[in-house]
């Protein structure tokens, strides 16, 4: 076998995610390029997919293959906020991770994270023993797997605005 070239393609910026989108409608149009997603919808996409090219264009597919079976005339923030939820994070992982039992404990977790904090974490620290009480994760487990989450694109962590140090923990999808 030769030698692979690894391409890391950095987020996108908002711009660069609209000519993304428009361009792979462009490319399915047969005439003129209809405007399907309105400009606060692209925002939304870019700010949940964080700019990764592939999110993007995952989270449009999803919302594309619903949209088709509607009579609306685009995708506009409402029908954003109706469609997407625990079915896109699915995806997104299935997408993204080969792993079969690696997509069950990332969705498991995203879940958790869902269905017991509302979707924001205020104690990373918090969740690594709620996590380590109910599903018996270790510690070292559970930041793992937050760390795949983080990197796919469904989470992000920050630090606490209140002390600097504490890591909060949201759900961007």
């Amino acid at each position: 076998l030769g030698k692979f070239t690894l391409v890391q393609l950095k987020p996108f910026s908002l711009d660069e995610t609209k000519k993304l989108i428009e361009s792979r409608l462009k490319a399915c149009a047969t005439s003129s390029t209809p405007k399907i997603f309105s400009d606060e919808a692209i925002e939304r996409i870019y700010k949940v997919s964080g700019g990764i090219p592939r999110n993007v264009l995952t989270i449009c597919d999803f919302l594309l293959q619903r949209f088709l079976n509607t009579n609306l005339e685009i995708i506009d923030i409402d029908f954003l906020t109706k469609e997407w939820g625990p079915d896109l994070a699915k995806k997104i992982i299935e997408d993204r991770v080969i792993s079969e039992v690696e997509q069950k404990k990332l969705y498991k977790l995203f879940s958790f994270i869902v269905s017991e904090f509302k979707g924001k974490v205020y104690k990373q620290e918090l969740l690594v023993s709620q996590v380590k009480e109910t599903l018996g994760w270790s510690r070292n487990t559970t930041l793992s797997n937050l760390k795949k989450l983080e990197k796919i694109g469904l989470i992000k962590r920050r630090k606490s605005e209140e002390d600097g140090w504490t890591k909060v923990i949201e759900v961007m999808v």
